[in-house]
Order: C-alpha cells, then sequence, then structure tokens
C-alpha cells in the first residue's frame, strides 16, 4: 500500500472516530434547550422560542421574524431531521453552542448557533 493510500485510510478511521464524539457533548439542558427552539421554531410559537430569552432578543424576534423563520423552515423540519452538537465556544463574555440540523428530506444542512449569556438566550442564529 502506498503512503498516500495510508494516509488516506489514516485520516477517514480520524474523522470516524472523532464524529462521534460530538453527539456525546451536549447535556441535557443544551439538548432541552436546542429542542425547544427547533420544536418553537416548527409550531411558529413565539412563547415557547422566547421562553428564557433576555429583554433585548424578545424585543428583536418579533411575531413577523419567527414567522418567517418558521415559514421557510417548518416544511423541512415537518418530514424529519437529525441534529447534531458541534462544540462550546467562549466568545465575549457568551456561551455558543453549536449544532448540524440535518433534514431528511434531503435540502441542504443547517449550521445553528444557539447564544446565551448569564442563562438567558441572547442569540440564535441558522447558517
Amino acid at each position: 500500500m502506498s503512503i498516500f493510500k495510508i494516509l488516506i485510510v489514516l485520516l477517514a478511521v480520524t474523522l470516524t472516530l472523532s464524529s462521534g464524539v460530538y453527539g456525546a457533548d451536549a447535556d441535557a439542558a443544551q439538548r432541552a434547550t436546542f429542542d425547544r427552539l427547533i420544536h418553537a421554531i416548527q409550531a411558529n410559537d413565539r412563547d415557547a422560542f422566547l421562553k428564557d430569552a433576555s429583554d433585548d432578543m424578545k424585543k428583536g424576534i418579533t411575531p413577523d421574524v419567527l414567522s418567517s423563520v418558521s415559514h421557510n423552515m417548518a416544511p423541512h423540519l415537518a418530514k424529519g431531521f437529525d441534529s447534531d452538537y458541534l462544540t462550546r465556544l467562549n466568545q465575549k463574555g457568551c456561551t455558543v453552542d453549536l449544532w448540524k440540523l440535518t433534514f431528511k428530506d434531503g435540502s441542504d444542512d443547517s449550521a445553528i448557533r444557539v447564544v446565551t449569556q448569564d442563562g438567558k438566550l441572547v442569540g440564535f442564529f441558522i447558517e
């Protein structure tokens, strides 16, 4: 076997082993928050989405904003999805939890950033 093939095999094994680690990192509270946010988007339920949000977040996520997000995502969510916790970042005094959302309808994956500070939701970004 050539050195190139050995390196490819080692890379594949490393990626396989490391990909299994991500899902185990989310604790119950992180998972519960993420699930609540996703289901609130699916149901267009602003109260559920903003349950633990900061005052600024409550002002920024108007009914029209959540409705727009729900309108775009709910059809994909309704067909099923998988979510994988990727990692946690500490940025500018906030905690940022990164998630991968894979839709079972085959549409593009989404990266989700859930930003909290002092136990309050201060940001939610879909990429």
